[in-house]
């Protein structure tokens, strides 16, 4: 996938609603590594070491919680962050992500974010403020946990 191909899809997608097509070309020169997934190919593993973050150019993948013998998936599709709770807070994964489908994924890596922080720090701000709302919504959409004395 050419830079330019790379833009045209970001410029579609609501994490970069509000991007300027020159920051768009700024940010697909720091995050450029397109990875190419099969169905059923696992992108990511509960426990992995977390330090990069994943769009979804194309297709989807399921998210998928185990705790003890319950499991919980939840679909991701095209546009959509995965990983960046772990680019974040440079914690392990916390939970397996597989392909539902052949996927095409921008790979945007922690180093990425801080080589885009350094050098174009406007942007980055602009790019971790999508993130973060992208964070609160999901955090938002969560069921209640029980909040115990």
């Amino acid at each position: 996938m050419t830079k330019d191909e790379i833009v045209d899809v970001l410029r579609k997608l609501r994490l970069f609603k509000n991007f300027t097509l020159d920051e768009l070309n700024i940010f697909s020169t720091v995050a450029n590594s397109v990875l190419k997934v099969r169905k059923d190919d696992v992108v990511f593993e509960k426990g992995d070491v977390g330090d990069n973050m994943m769009i979804i150019l194309s297709g989807s993948v399921n998210i998928i919680f185990r705790d003890g013998n319950k499991k919980k998936e939840i679909l991701l599709t095209t546009g959509t962050v995965v990983g960046e709770m772990s680019v974040v807070d440079e914690q392990p994964r916390s939970a397996d992500v597989v392909a539902n489908e052949k996927c095409l994924l921008l790979f945007v890596s922690k180093l990425h974010c801080d080589l885009l922080s350094q050098q174009y720090p406007l942007i980055a701000l602009k790019f971790y403020k999508e993130l973060a709302k992208v964070l609160s919504m999901r955090l938002r959409n969560r069921k209640p946990a029980r909040v115990g004395v």
